[in-house]
């Protein structure tokens, strides 16, 4: 289906709304309305391009003051996006949420439809994270040159390459990276429905070497969690619970 362009069906965008509220505490702000929830299942049936807008302006208008230079500063770390983003009857994932805001971002900060009413919300979207500057030169090639969406991600990804220190995800953080390569290990060591009959043919520095490691192990847990329950209270959400045994969806999918 061909994609639709900038100048179709497009609402009237808001005025960007820059003054300093002073009420911008996150932790005082309250829920987004349940009239912005509706509204954004409603618009989950439009067309792409309107879909996009919609949602993405209700997002910067519900959680953000319809103040797209808050938005710039905090983005998804919002405490009020997080609680948005978790709600079961909203049909949206955080990473849509953030699409959708990021597009209409993108699209009042340049006056796109204006500039380039030729492009879709396909390519809009390629170039979020890329470098303002970056990402008008390349939606005015693109406009210019009638490039594909095809056309468009290769130059999008070459743009990236071109800037390393701006490309991909950040650096998993090494406790992270440290506790996912153990889960990904022990499951291919040893099944845990195998019997543990077998650690009494052990010899007994076997049996201390064990004892040590998981010594090892159990305090290094101790400490992670002990980090994690204060991220969970400076950040005034709640996780679920940390003692179950459920195995992680990313090493069933290996």
């Amino acid at each position: 289906m061909k994609q639709r362009a900038l100048s179709d069906g497009l609402e009237p965008s808001q005025p960007e709304v820059t003054t300093a509220r002073a009420n911008s505490n996150d932790s005082a702000r309250p829920p987004v309305s349940e009239q912005i929830v509706s509204r954004m299942k409603r618009a989950c049936s439009r067309p792409n391009l309107q879909r996009a807008l919609t949602i993405g302006r209700l997002v910067i208008d519900g959680v953000y003051d319809g103040d797209l230079a808050l938005w710039r500063k905090k983005s998804a770390k919002s405490r009020a996006f997080r609680e948005l983003a978790s709600r079961t009857d909203l049909p949206l994932s955080s990473a849509e949420l953030y699409r959708c805001a990021a597009i209409y971002e993108l699209v009042t900060r340049t006056d796109a439809r204006n500039r380039w009413p030729r492009l879709s919300v396909s390519q809009l979207r390629l170039v979020i994270g890329l470098e303002p500057q970056e990402q008008c030169a390349l939606l005015e090639r693109a406009h210019e040159r009638g490039w594909s969406v095809t056309r468009m991600n290769q130059e999008v990804r070459a743009a990236r390459m071109r800037s390393p220190e701006r490309r991909g995800r950040p650096p998993l953080h090494p406790v992270l990276k440290a506790l996912q390569a153990m889960a990904r290990a022990l499951p291919e060591a040893v099944a845990w429905n195998e019997s543990l009959d077998g650690l009494a043919d052990l010899d007994p520095d076997e049996l201390q070497q064990l004892a040590e490691l998981l010594s090892f192990v159990r305090a290094f847990c101790d400490w992670v969690c002990a980090g994690l329950a204060r991220a969970n209270a400076e950040r005034a959400c709640e996780f679920d619970s940390y003692s179950s045994t459920k195995v992680p969806e990313f090493v069933c999918a290996r």
